[in-house]
């Protein structure tokens, strides 16, 4: 029984430090797992008023989230947050009350810039906005008569997309319009109370009508173009030099990275660190990866596709 007992403890996938901190193991993905696979670890120590808690990077030992919950397991979350990149910039930060969003809630690009801001009351969303690294707005989210409203634009400052959505469910309600990129129409469409499709309309980039011949969704992902860059991921990976970990196993760099028009990748940088050598090993395959394929989104091509890309290492 003792020798059993000892076993359930070393594959527990939370250690108990002492009566009052207690460590969980993440994986890149953020799901409970053994130390040897993870990723991220959280410690969480106990005070009067709740768990202080911080969540690290795994891979270079610096914090990637810092806060305050009411329960030792982590779902209530109750207090100010503040979440990090791996080079230790502030990503975002914001207010719980009882597990709610409350007040103003901000986000940032690495260098600083705003990248976005949101206003809640007791968990409800009440107005959002969204900008480009270049400080152009890109989404808006407000409400008007007691509708609410979105609004997207390109980081040239022309619009998107503009109509009533529903932000609980993200349905949209009554006439759309969508733009490419050059400021002339792609698609106007109707949609019913049930966010289904009335009617669509959609016109090419000079602004010529091509409802019955247009592909106005291109899912990337399903393309043969896509299964080149999964095979690519898989076969020119090239494992480090003189680079150790202290565990064997499989472990993993994310890296992410937007796609343009184009298909050509554009601004990678680590997601997820594990180690320098590794993660300039998997900086090094996204860049060289091949040519992604053509994503289309309400007949309009996507500008900027953002892409969160795992590549894992085994280590002997």
């Amino acid at each position: 029984m003792k020798f059993i007992s000892f076993l359930l403890f070393f594959t527990s996938y939370t250690l108990v430090l002492n009566a009052q901190k207690m460590e969980r193991f993440f994986n890149y993905d953020w799901k409970a797992c053994h130390k040897n696979d993870a990723s991220f670890y959280s410690l969480r120590e106990k005070t009067d008023s709740g768990y202080i808690a911080t969540d690290y990077f795994l891979g270079n030992g610096k914090p990637q989230m810092t806060g305050k919950y009411a329960d030792s397991l982590g779902k209530v979350r109750n207090g100010y947050f503040t979440y990090y990149y791996p080079g230790g910039q502030v990503s975002g930060l914001g207010r719980f009350v009882d597990n709610k969003k409350d007040g103003l809630w901000q986000g940032f690009y690495m260098d600083g810039k705003r990248l976005d801001s949101a206003v809640y009351a007791n968990g409800k969303l009440l107005s959002a906005f969204k900008w480009f690294e270049n400080g152009q707005i890109c989404d808006s989210l407000w409400q008007e008569d007691g509708k609410e409203y979105a609004q997207q634009r390109y980081d040239n400052g022309k619009l998107s997309s503009f109509g009533q959505l529903k932000w609980s469910d993200g349905k949209r309600l009554g006439d759309w319009v969508f733009y490419h990129y050059n400021g002339n129409r792609s698609a106007q469409i109707k949609y019913n109370t049930q966010g289904e499709v009335v009617n669509a309309s959609y016109f090419d980039e000079e602004g010529n009508d091509e409802t019955a011949t247009a592909l106005p969704f291109v899912n990337p992902y399903k393309e043969m173009a896509y299964k080149d860059w999964v095979a690519h991921i898989r076969t020119s990976l090239k494992m480090p030099e003189l680079a150790t970990l202290k565990t064997p196993g499989k472990a993993v760099v994310v890296v992410s990275f937007y796609v343009d028009e184009q298909g050509r990748v554009q601004d990678p940088v680590i997601k997820v660190p594990l180690h320098p050598k590794y993660d300039a090993a998997a900086l090094e395959l996204v860049k060289s990866g091949p040519q992604w394929p053509l994503a289309m989104n309400y007949n309009r091509k996507i500008v900027k596709l953002k892409v969160s890309q795992p590549v894992f290492f085994n280590v002997k």
